[in-house]
């Protein structure tokens, strides 16, 4: 299976290990799950969340 490495601050991190905790899933499988619905989600979603973001 391919895989990608990304940089994330040290404050996402826990944030992310958290959230994966409170399901009961590793970081890894969380993200995941979560990927597979924003790649199927429609791409207006996807506009919607990258000027959200880039507001920051």
């Amino acid at each position: 299976m391919p895989s990608i490495t990304i940089e994330i601050s040290e404050d996402q991190l826990q944030k992310l290990r958290a959230l994966a905790h409170e399901q009961g899933l590793s970081p890894e499988a969380l993200l995941r799950d979560h990927l597979e619905e924003w790649l199927s989600a429609p791409k207006s979603k996807f506009a919607r969340v990258r000027a959200s973001n880039s507001e920051r």
